[in-house]
């Protein structure tokens, strides 16, 4: 190689060191931002248990009729609301009537009776005292007296029993409630003790839950819940605790736990929604959720080391408390992470000192 060429190389090899140092020191500026920084603290957090499960209504009625008799009148439907005492059905009354009339009868015969019993005891204890009629003979006309009043008492109750008999021809609803059933109509037969409708009480409504063996324990009576039904509005509800069933299904391993809760016209029974119970607290590092970021689809932090240089690292994250996130591995209590990030924070950046660390409390 001559000397020409050598000489050309020497000059481009110093062109491209002058050129690379330039660059490296142009990278060096570029890779040094201002951003906040914050040191990892621990905070207790709750530890909370969220349920699934439906609201019901803690009375379900069966509407059954007292007397037998003909459906008159069944105006009421599924789904229709009713009120304490508005009347649901109305039994024909014809047989309930004539059953008053018969003991109406009996109780007039029974009275006409005893009338003449009183009138002959009172003859013979006049004869009696005279001397004309037999001991033996007032007494059995005591004895018929009495008999007599015996009867009367007994068709008085007869009656008594007939006429309340007519109050129960017209069926009122016991509770506010919602009809769910209906069993019979109009022109059946009604038959005591058979279930003509059922309704559930609106008066008051549970939330019923199934919660898990390794929490039941945990749980108490009038333990505070917050309840959040998916429809209408989805706003929490504050309930407590009202029964606990100490028995648990052997195939899901779950008790069944009711939450009472005050009752909304805009809330019915089997609807949908989570009970939520704070059952303790524990200690863990924490980071507010705006120091999150997403990097390859990963969830984590820019950590600052010793040297002040930023780098990604991804976390793995447990329980949420007021703009708190738990962090379970990946991130230690003192250790410095920024508090802020945007498109110029890259994997390792020099953070440059902006006052002293922000703390998040």
């Amino acid at each position: 190689m001559g000397n020409r060429s050598r000489v050309t190389l020497l000059v481009l090899a110093s062109l491209l060191s002058v050129c690379g140092d330039g660059d490296k020191k142009a990278v060096a500026e570029q890779r040094k931002i201002h951003m906040p920084t914050e040191v990892v603290q621990t905070a207790d957090i709750p530890d909370i248990d969220s349920e699934p499960g439906s609201v019901i209504s803690d009375e379900r009625i069966d509407v059954t009729s007292r007397v037998v008799g003909f459906i008159r009148n069944l105006d009421v439907r599924e789904g229709q609301k009713v009120g304490r005492g508005d009347v649901l059905v109305q039994i024909d009354p014809a047989d309930v009537n004539s059953a008053i009339r018969q003991t109406q009868a009996g109780v007039a015969a029974a009275k006409d009776d005893l009338a003449d019993a009183e009138r002959d005891l009172k003859a013979f204890s006049t004869g009696a005292t005279q001397g004309w009629v037999s001991a033996d003979t007032r007494r059995k006309a005591q004895v018929r007296r009495d008999i007599a009043q015996t009867a009367l008492t007994k068709t008085e109750a007869a009656l008594a029993s007939a006429q309340a008999q007519q109050a129960y021809t017209t069926i009122s609803s016991p509770v506010d409630g919602v009809v769910v059933a209906r069993y019979k109509h109009r022109g059946d037969m009604a038959t005591a003790g058979v279930p003509i409708l059922t309704i559930e009480s609106m008066e008051v409504l549970l939330f019923r839950i199934f919660v898990s063996e390794s929490n039941v324990g945990r749980i108490t009576p009038n333990m505070a819940a917050s309840v959040r039904i998916d429809a209408p509005h989805g706003d929490a509800i504050k309930g407590a605790v009202r029964r606990i069933i100490p028995s648990g299904d052997p195939v899901t391993r779950r008790y069944e736990v009711d939450v009472a809760f005050p009752v909304s016209p805009e809330i019915l029974p089997g609807m949908f929604g989570r009970a939520v119970f704070i059952l303790g607290s524990s200690p863990a590092p924490v980071i507010p959720k705006q120091v999150l970021v997403q990097r390859g689809g990963l969830d984590g932090v820019f950590v600052v080391d010793g040297r002040n240089v930023a780098h990604f690292r991804w976390l793995r994250l447990g329980r949420e408390w007021n703009e708190l996130i738990e962090v379970i591995s990946g991130l230690s209590a003192g250790e410095k992470i920024l508090s802020r990030v945007d498109n110029t924070v890259k994997d390792g950046v020099v953070i440059l000192a902006d006052g002293k660390d922000e703390k998040h409390e």
